[in-house]
């Protein structure tokens, strides 16, 4: 997966099933790669990679959680609105191929 992202972030996390996972860890033989990899590219390019595939589940049915966390690069004159305007996690599933899932602002 490949988004590209205007404004620069102080940090992007990464998380599968709740373990931080590390940027730069995209692997260069596709047959090493494993959902959750990813890299960011912070600056001018402004782009975020990041590997999803069914490797390394528990079983053929199970789900992987992925969260993906990027934090604002605004200065300190706004770092306590950041934390007083937090959005929980959505409690629903949206689907990338699906543009009802989607608000259309």
């Amino acid at each position: 997966m490949f988004h590209n992202f205007t404004n620069n972030r102080d940090e992007f996390n990464v998380t599968k099933d709740g373990v931080l996972k590390a940027n730069n860890t995209i692997p260069d033989s596709p047959d090493r790669y494993v959902s959750g990899q990813n890299l960011v590219l912070n600056g001018v390019e402004n782009e975020f990679h990041m590997i999803i595939d069914g490797k390394g589940k528990k079983s053929p049915n199970s789900e992987v959680k992925i969260e993906l966390r990027a934090k604002e690069s605004c200065g300190a004159e706004c770092i306590e609105v950041l934390v007083d305007s937090d959005i929980p996690p959505e409690d629903f599933f949206r689907f990338w191929s699906d543009p009802t899932n989607w608000p259309n602002d």
